[in-house]
């Protein structure tokens, strides 16, 4: 009986908080309310997910950055982005007085028109090109009416 009702509360816990899951199977999609407003905030957890957003709701990007070692998150180009790119902020998390401490790069794309695109960040000097690439983030979104 003990075994069941943990079962239960698993496939409950995966099913409500997938995109704060890590425990959950990284190939289940991610939706979001049918809200226009409502907001989806993926952190490097979700690289490699499909998520699903409807047209003019936000998606917000976190992920951790140390511009001071002059490598940034950058969006990667895309032919027929649905997706643009509204802000990117970076946003220290370390205490007062910690000079060089990281903190997140914050990313906000608004959907702009259905169909589905794969987002392409790297992280990077962007003086010194793709040889300088340290990191990828990449999510397969699919933005409905």
């Amino acid at each position: 009986m003990m075994k069941v009702i943990v079962t239960l509360l698993l496939a409950l816990f995966c099913g409500l908080l997938p995109v704060y899951s890590s425990s959950c199977a990284a190939t289940s999609p991610v939706s979001v309310s049918s809200n226009p407003g409502s907001r989806l905030t993926l952190t490097q957890a979700d690289n490699g997910k499909s998520i699903s957003i409807r047209v003019s709701q936000t998606l917000t990007i976190a992920l951790p950055e140390n511009p001071t070692t002059g490598y940034k998150w950058a969006v990667e180009p895309s032919s027929q982005p649905l997706l643009v790119l509204k802000s990117s902020e970076y946003v220290t998390t370390a205490k007062p007085g910690l000079v060089g401490a990281g903190g997140q790069r914050i990313l906000r794309f608004q959907a702009r028109r259905t169909g589905t695109e794969k987002l392409r960040l790297k992280l990077w000097r962007s003086w010194e090109g793709d040889s300088s690439i340290t990191d990828r983030f990449a999510v397969t979104v699919t933005v409905q009416r």
